[in-house]
């Protein structure tokens, strides 16, 4: 498969990343395991994509292993058929992990079946003193925060073993919460943001009341349940990481190595924000794009300037030269991957591959509903060879970069179009009389090298006769031949559907066209 795109990342360091205060990382020389870890509260989100995505290729990159996990532990949250639509989106994208929920052997790969896990290692923390019960009701911490309280107040880690036993004895509801020493500030080296700092001030909960694990503990548990060996994610996750590191000195455990990529940006500096439908993944794939361009878009848009040709990367070329280390955010701007979605096409058109089988098999399908109500059955077999199709896409890719958008714009290679009296009451024949417009159709009609420079060359012989503008003759002509008064190229159109073909599609309404002024 070719993808567009050059993921413009740079460098994977090779060194082992200190985490200052702590212990040293995983044995660096160790095997590369790294994880796509979404919920499934939502669809795909493109910043979801560009974590993905980069965790596929490191992988590939270091000989390692990319690990599918779900995090389903926020039950609330939980949207039914995400889980379903992701599985979906991951084999469109051909980014598919090496172990997850279908194989492997650190499962189960889905956090809801994991829970023990999570009560063992809690357990474990608070045999340790690392960790205690919070028996504060969210009544009461409500009232605190309305009352100004910032975080919580360690109101219940100030009870006396006896009195912890006592309240676990009545059988009272309560949460676990890690215990974080006061002036606590943890110090690491991120692969990608270099070193960072972080103060911790709050005891976070690790284990709700409902028995269900928070994101932190279960994060931490699975990841080193697992074996992962580099955390690369999102740079919202930072001020997070510091409380990960603080879990995993309490475990005892080597952390992993972590690397925080840049955000997703607009082109006005917001970032992107998952309440905007063009977020998603499925809106892309939706209106047609292709997944090559989809990658461009969301591993860094500086491979494209101006209408400049780019190289067309194949999937190894992209793993042989991707590079880690990113300083800096990335705008998504829909010029850029319109821009590769044009390329892309062009460029798989040009050589047999899965594929250009594929975009052929899908432009079918989008001018199959373009052309509903219309007589299929009507339409010459050839034109929907691929070879015919192929021509046709190259013309409509110049002007239009998705399939939906071509197949709409374009049914005219496949059928004549059904014109209306007011096609011919705008004024777009008025530099026309019948007896010119009878000498431009003769001459075509008699053309006996029908080819796209032949048809130019006549059209232009014609045009310079009659003495009027070639645009004129020109929108005239596409009206006729395709229905609309901007689009593909006269020429090449007519060689394309054919001198029959063009020939009637002139004629057919010579009887309605308004010629003269309007």
């Amino acid at each position: 498969m070719y993808w567009l795109t050059s993921l413009c990342l740079r460098g994977v360091p090779r060194h082992s990343v200190a985490v200052r205060c702590y212990c040293s990382t995983r044995d660096p020389g160790g095997a590369v395991r790294v994880r796509f870890a979404p919920s499934p509260t939502g669809d795909l989100h493109l910043g979801s994509l560009r974590t993905l995505l980069c965790n596929y290729v490191f992988a590939k990159q270091n000989n390692g292993k990319l690990i599918l996990r779900i995090e389903d532990t926020d039950t609330k949250r939980t949207v039914e058929g995400a889980v379903e639509r992701m599985a979906d989106i991951l084999n469109w994208t051909g980014l598919l992990p090496d172990e997850g929920p279908v194989a492997g052997d650190f499962g189960p790969y889905r956090q809801s079946e994991r829970l023990h896990h999570y009560q063992h290692y809690t357990k474990q923390l608070l045999a340790a003193g690392h960790a205690y019960p919070c028996f504060c009701t969210a009544e009461e911490l409500s009232k605190k925060r309305n009352a100004g309280q910032h975080g919580y107040d360690g109101t219940c880690r100030q009870l006396t073993p006896e009195q912890q036993a006592e309240k676990l004895s009545s059988g009272l509801s309560h949460t676990v919460r890690i215990k974080i020493p006061e002036g606590c500030s943890v110090s690491f080296v991120d692969v990608v943001l270099g070193a960072k700092e972080l103060s911790l001030h709050e005891d976070q909960v690790l284990l709700k009341s409902d028995g269900m694990p928070t994101y932190h503990l279960a994060n931490v548990v699975d990841d080193w349940l697992m074996n992962i060996s580099h955390v690369i994610r999102g740079k919202e996750w930072v001020t997070s990481t510091g409380l990960h590191l603080h879990l995993y000195k309490a475990f005892g455990w080597a952390p992993p190595q972590f690397a925080h990529l840049p955000l997703l940006l607009r082109p006005d500096g917001n970032k992107l924000s998952k309440r905007q439908g063009d977020s998603f993944v499925s809106h892309y794939r939706n209106e047609g794009y292709r997944v090559g361009p989809l990658l461009g878009l969301v591993s860094g848009m500086d491979c494209v300037t101006g209408h400049a040709e780019k190289k067309l990367y194949t999937l190894p070329e992209i793993i042989a030269s991707f590079d880690l280390s990113r300083e800096s955010d990335v705008v998504l701007d829909t010029e850029v991957v319109n821009r590769l979605q044009e390329y892309h096409i062009r460029n798989i058109l040009l050589v047999p591959c899965a594929e250009r089988d594929h975009l052929l098999e899908d432009f079918r399908v989008e001018l199959k509903r373009a052309l509903a109500g219309r007589q299929l059955e009507d339409i010459p077999p050839e034109r929907w060879s691929d070879a015919y199709l192929i021509e046709a896409m190259k013309e409509l890719a110049r002007r239009d970069e998705l399939l939906r958008k071509m197949a709409d714009i374009g049914s005219y290679f496949l059928v004549e179009p059904v014109l209306t009296e007011a096609e011919f009451s705008k004024g777009v024949f008025k530099h026309f009389d019948a007896k010119s417009w009878a000498a431009l159709c003769g001459s075509l009609e008699g053309l006996a090298d029908w080819s796209s420079d032949s048809v130019l060359t006549c059209i232009k012989s014609v045009q310079k006769g009659l003495k009027i503008p070639l645009k004129n003759v020109m929108v005239a002509l596409r009206v006729c031949i395709m229905g609309r008064e901007s689009g593909c190229g006269v020429a090449p159109v007519c060689f394309l559907i054919g001198k029959s073909s063009t020939v009637s599609r002139l004629r057919r309404y010579e009887n309605q066209i308004h010629f003269g002024p309007s």
